[in-house]
C-alpha cells in the first residue's frame, strides 16, 4: 500500500533536522550537567573517570531493579484471574 499524502510539517527534512539539533543540544547539555555534578562531588583533584564509572554502575543497578519490579508486578497481574483485574 502506497501512501501518496504529502508529508506533515513534522516530517519535512527541515523539521527533522531541527528536531535532531534540539535533541543533540539537550544531550550535550545533560552530559555537561552530569560531568559538572560529578566534578562538584569529587573536587578538582578527583578522578572523574572513576566517578563516572561509579555513577554509571549505580544507574544500571537502579534500572535493573526497576525492570525487575516491573516484571514482578506484570507476573502478579498475569497470575490473577480476569475477575480480580
Amino acid at each position: 500500500m502506497t501512501d501518496n499524502r504529502p508529508p506533515t510539517p513534522y516530517h519535512t527534512p527541515q523539521q527533522i533536522a531541527k528536531n535532531f539539533a534540539a535533541w543533540r543540544d539537550a544531550m550535550e547539555l545533560s552530559h555537561a550537567m552530569l560531568i559538572a555534578g560529578l566534578r562538584m562531588q569529587i573536587g578538582p583533584d578527583g578522578d572523574l573517570a572513576d566517578a563516572w564509572k561509579k555513577w554509571h554502575a549505580e544507574r544500571r543497578a537502579r534500572k535493573m531493579r526497576d525492570y525487575e519490579l516491573a516484571d514482578k508486578r506484570w507476573r502478579e497481574r498475569r497470575e490473577k484471574s480476569p475477575e480480580e483485574i
